[in-house]
């Protein structure tokens, strides 16, 4: 069960729509090797709201079954830090309160100060909800000096620099994260936004180009390179784009909300 587990984690930190889908299949095949492993209900419920948060499937129809194996989770290992994280992030896409949403980051850390996803997901609470951006950076910053080579980290810790208009550092940690693992995807979607704040509109297109080469069956890629022609004022290419976003990403209503946004 452990191992398949760890083969769950694995796919879902690629975070794009394929490795999803094989972390959810791994953290089943966990379930069904081990019913009372707790951290496989842990994975389940995070991948449903990932899958979900990233524009691949619906909330409607993953929030209830995250909230579910979150639950779960709770009820067999309410002591792990994973369990209190899992429940923090349905918490948080349920638009609870935010102290109790807080209140599970806070328990998770408590719990074992060394589970970087802890202070990576606290740390975006933070700036997303409470929008305290000094206090983000430093739980950022945390989470990559516990797993440096963790690719969403790093994306987490420039989205933390980019709240507080440091868009130099943000750009900086991105690079770098290229460097190091020019396949991790997501990070020239990232990198795309922040050319974008800095109006360089060519090196937008450029990057995010890089992606959808990189990326051709992830929609995603195509819904920032379509953003970026609609802005640019391509708006017939940026159609063709955004029809390419939802024959990707059916499962989604995003893909709608960006062509009513170009027609």
């Amino acid at each position: 069960a452990f191992n398949l587990y760890l083969q769950g984690i694995h796919f879902q930190d690629r975070r794009d729509e394929d490795g999803m889908r094989k972390a959810l299949s791994f953290f089943k095949r966990t379930v069904h090797e081990d019913p009372n492993y707790s951290l496989a209900y842990v994975g389940l419920a995070n991948t449903y709201l990932l899958l979900a948060d990233y524009g691949y499937d619906s909330f409607d129809e993953n929030l209830p079954l995250a909230e579910n194996n979150a639950k779960k989770a709770m009820e067999l290992g309410p002591m792990l830090a994973e369990v209190q994280v899992a429940n923090a992030y349905v918490s948080m896409i349920r638009k609870d309160e935010p102290a109790v949403t807080e209140s599970f980051y806070l328990k998770a850390i408590e719990l074992n100060p060394n589970y970087a996803t802890a202070y990576h997901w606290y740390s975006d609470f933070l700036r997303i909800v409470k929008k305290d951006f000094e206090k983000s950076l430093v739980y950022g910053e945390s989470a990559k000096r516990l797993d440096p080579l963790s690719g969403i980290i790093r994306i987490n810790l420039s989205n933390s620099y980019q709240g507080l208009n440091r868009l130099v550092e943000a750009e900086e940690v991105l690079t770098s994260l290229l460097e190091l693992e020019p396949n991790f995807s997501k990070a020239y979607g990232a990198l795309a936004l922040i050319y974008r704040r800095q109006g360089e509109w060519e090196k937008a297109l450029k990057t995010t180009t890089i992606w959808t080469m990189h990326k051709p069956k992830d929609g995603n890629s195509y819904r920032s390179l379509g953003e970026i022609k609609m802005i640019m004022g391509d708006h017939d290419e940026a159609i063709v784009l955004f029809n390419k976003y939802l024959n990707l990403n059916n499962n989604s209503p995003v893909p709608f909300e960006f062509l009513a946004f170009t027609y």
